[in-house]
């Protein structure tokens, strides 16, 4: 039961990426789709919060919500920053480190999974951790029109921690998967 919410969870974070990246784009033609992205950000946030505390807290953490959970965050992050970068002008430098980093881990989760058919769960880094905060953030910095100081800073740290995450996880990769045993 508690997986199948902390699913579900995770899932709607991928259903309200679009929801939220439609509602910033028409916001300068409909002025109120701007308090609708803000508020699709901060709930795509919370459910990013909520379905692993719940899946480890009320249950155990499944094989498909440990594979859901990061592609969810991957795609909600990478899309934020994209349509930041178009429509406030968040540095597409930073955007494009942000995408590529998640283009390389995802592309080495499938090389793992299809090429030499392991099958493993990506075993979280508390850099990796850090930065999804500082991606969130940043997201809701420029969101919310905070002080043009406070966005600076906080696409610098946050391109720190994907840089730095990327590194130890492609430094250590054998140490952060799992093997999966099959069933």
């Amino acid at each position: 039961m508690a997986n199948n919410i902390a699913n579900a969870l995770t899932a709607s974070r991928i259903v309200l990426t679009p929801v939220f990246a439609l509602c910033l784009l028409y916001a300068d033609v409909y002025p109120q789709l701007h308090f609708w992205a803000v508020f699709t950000a901060c709930v795509v946030i919370l459910t990013d919060c909520f379905d692993g505390f719940i899946a480890k807290r009320w249950g155990s953490p499944s094989a498909l919500g440990s594979f859901l959970d990061p592609v969810a965050d991957k795609i909600s992050i990478d899309v934020a920053f994209v349509v930041i970068s178009i429509i406030h002008g968040f540095p597409m430098w930073a955007t494009i480190i942000v995408v590529s980093r998640d283009v390389f881990i995802l592309g080495a989760w499938c090389f793992f999974l299809l090429v030499l058919e392991e099958s493993f769960v990506v075993v979280p880094h508390i850099f990796g951790k850090l930065m999804v905060t500082a991606q969130a953030m940043t997201i809701l910095f420029v969101l919310l029109k905070l002080q043009t100081e406070f966005i600076r800073w906080s696409w610098r740290v946050t391109i720190f921690f994907s840089v730095a995450s990327l590194a130890i996880y492609a430094l250590n990769i054998k140490k952060y998967r799992k093997a999966v045993e099959p069933d």
